[in-house]
């Protein structure tokens, strides 16, 4: 078991008038700087305390094995993956040519005039760079070379097999939403369509909500993160931080781009990390756990501040 404790006191109480939008800026500046939102890490840190604390009790060269990896679950998990990300596609109807959603609003501007490049299509084509080329590299190399390193081949083609179903899985939530939603692109609806990378498919115009180069980059690295905690891999940090760093770009690309806002990529960032962590997490947890993996979240009043402490385990 480990604990997070996150202090969100701001010291003795003043009186009360309403802030100015400069002094809410410059709070939550401060508020990132002094970190409280640590808790945002929480989910991060506590497996690896975990982890660290389990280590005596684990050969360092061996992985944990995990539950549901037989072949026929796994061939009955990808043809479910499958079948789901079609229907809903399917269902979702033909890529609108028209947009519904057309307005935008004063956040996604204001960072689209922060984020927007010079040249469009050069930071499209990074982008695509990221989030299908380093993404997927990540997810391999953190995967498969680890399991062949420790003798255990079959660990790699399970893992790979789960990724790829989490993958798919995302894949079809976000394009069939955005033939739902059908939100103008940031170039569309600025009249720029020229300038950017899909300027000679209108059929693309109309499909902003939400990123699938983002979802899909950080499912591939959130599923990979998630397995290489649960195989009790070494270089789980490593690949949580590199994860990290591969979606994050990716999503800002994608708005330097123009062909998301900031809103598009958030919500990427937030379905792909999701059915990344759990689909391994809750279909394959590790064999022979005795202990239930949750994660509890206490709030702690105090003379001195309020706060809440996270606690549990993978």
């Amino acid at each position: 078991m480990g604990g997070i404790v996150a202090d969100f006191s701001h010291g003795a109480s003043a009186p009360t008038r309403r802030a100015t939008a400069s002094e809410v800026g410059c709070n939550l500046a401060a508020l990132l700087r002094t970190g409280h939102f640590a808790l945002a890490f929480a989910l991060v840190a506590v497996p690896a305390r975990a982890q660290s604390l389990r280590a005596g009790e684990h050969d360092r060269q061996s992985s944990y094995e995990l539950e549901h990896v037989n072949p026929r679950f796994l061939a009955l998990e990808f043809a479910a993956s499958a079948v789901f990300a079609t229907t809903f596609v399917l269902a979702a109807g033909a890529p609108p040519t028209e947009c519904s959603w057309c307005a935008t609003n004063a956040f996604d501007e204001a960072v689209r005039d922060a984020l927007r490049a010079a040249h469009p299509r050069t930071a499209g084509s990074l982008s695509h760079a990221f989030s299908t080329g380093a993404a997927p590299a990540l997810a391999l190399a953190a995967l498969v070379p680890t399991a062949f390193m420790r003798g255990r081949p079959s660990h790699a083609f399970e893992d790979v097999v789960i990724t790829l179903d989490a993958t798919i899985v995302t894949f079809g939530l976000t394009n069939g939403t955005k033939r739902l939603v059908a939100r103008a692109r940031p170039a569309v609806r600025h009249g720029v369509a020229a300038e950017f990378e899909y300027a000679d498919k209108p059929s693309e115009w109309n499909k902003s909500f939400f990123s699938a180069d983002t979802s899909l980059a950080f499912a591939l690295v959130s599923s990979a993160t998630t397995l290489s905690y649960l195989r009790g891999y070494r270089s789980a940090p490593w690949v949580l931080f590199a994860g990290s760093v591969i979606g994050v770009s990716t999503a800002l690309l994608r708005v330097a781009a123009d062909v998301h806002y900031a809103t598009d990529v958030l919500t990427g960032a937030a379905i792909g990390t999701a059915v990344g962590f759990s689909m391994p997490f809750f279909l394959h947890r590790r064999a022979g756990t005795t202990e239930a993996r949750a994660f509890t979240v206490v709030p702690l009043l105090g003379a001195s501040g309020t706060g809440v402490m996270v606690e549990g385990s993978l």
